[in-house]
């Protein structure tokens, strides 16, 4: 299956696919580009570089350019099989520069993707049920975005429903696991998948107590134990994170990624996102770009 996408108007290549119930009977990445696979109904059984491994929906599945996979069976599966090159993220993102010893701490400067869950050949990741449909959402977007070209932004609009895809992904990958958690904890995680999967809508302490199942004291106070301020400032921060990403890898209007992130009002991110930064979202992208443009000559 050919694994990019061909712009319309000019011809040019963007190495990125999303395909949706992809059947996977030709997986065909080895030497070209990684895949992200949600499972999102169903099992399924693959084998890759002489392992076998099984996996149940919902999950997110990760194979690498050195993976040679294939699909031994399934069930009732249904999913969404996203094909890409690093560089479809941002251009930096080569196969040599991502496993070089360097990388990680290139990585956290420039706020690139780790890319961990597939180099590290974690396969399989489960998807709690909270995060589902923000992920599916993303994806059909994504899908749309690629195939329809409805704007000169397509590829940028994709890349950014890529992005929250990642984030999510690289999230679940790194967090801890608790064998016993107490009360207080699972409180404040399930605020924090709440939070994560539901950042770009309106909802206040009452809502989100609510989904919880605490009162709203219970909450603040659970909250700020554990992370040392309240769930309405994580929500804050965890929206700046999205846009900077947004900001940094795509050239879509400012308006559009204030919308994304939870802000309906551009007036009012760009002055969340000064005091939070200490720079407009304009001032920032340039300076973003500009580094990495003296740093590696790209993008």
């Amino acid at each position: 299956m050919n694994n990019v996408t061909i712009d319309k108007k000019n011809g040019l290549i963007r190495p990125v696919r999303c395909v949706e119930n992809d059947p996977l009977t030709d997986i065909n990445i080895k030497g070209k580009g990684f895949l992200l696979l949600i499972l999102t109904d169903g099992e399924a059984s693959f084998i890759s570089n002489g392992e076998e491994f099984s996996c149940r929906a919902p999950s997110f599945v990760c194979f690498d350019e050195l993976d040679d996979p294939k699909l031994i069976s399934s069930a009732g599966m249904r999913n969404y099989a996203i094909r890409f090159h690093p560089t479809f993220l941002n251009v930096n993102m080569t196969f040599d520069r991502i496993r070089s010893d360097t990388y990680e701490k290139m990585a956290y400067e420039y706020d690139l993707f780790y890319c961990r869950p597939f180099i590290a050949h974690k396969r399989t990741i489960p998807i709690p049920a909270i995060y589902l449909d923000r992920i599916v959402s993303s994806c059909c977007e994504m899908k749309s975005l690629l195939e329809n070209q409805w704007d000169v932004y397509w590829s940028c609009r994709g890349r950014s429903c890529f992005i929250e895809i990642m984030v999510i992904l690289e999230r679940l990958y790194n967090s801890p696991k608790v064998d016993t958690p107490s009360v207080s904890d699972m409180i404040t995680e399930s605020a924090k998948k709440f939070i994560e999967s539901n950042y770009a809508k309106d909802f206040d302490y009452s809502a989100l107590a609510e989904n919880v199942g605490c009162n709203k004291t219970t909450l603040r106070e659970a909250f700020k134990r554990k992370y040392g301020i309240t769930a309405f400032a994580y929500l804050k921060s965890f929206r700046i994170d999205i846009a900077k990403r947004q900001i940094e890898f795509t050239n879509m209007p400012i308006k559009d990624i204030s919308n994304r992130c939870g802000y309906k009002n551009v007036q009012h991110f760009t002055r969340v996102f000064k005091k939070e930064t200490g720079e407009t979202p304009a001032a920032f992208r340039k300076r973003t770009l500009k580094r990495r443009r003296e740093e590696f000559g790209g993008m």
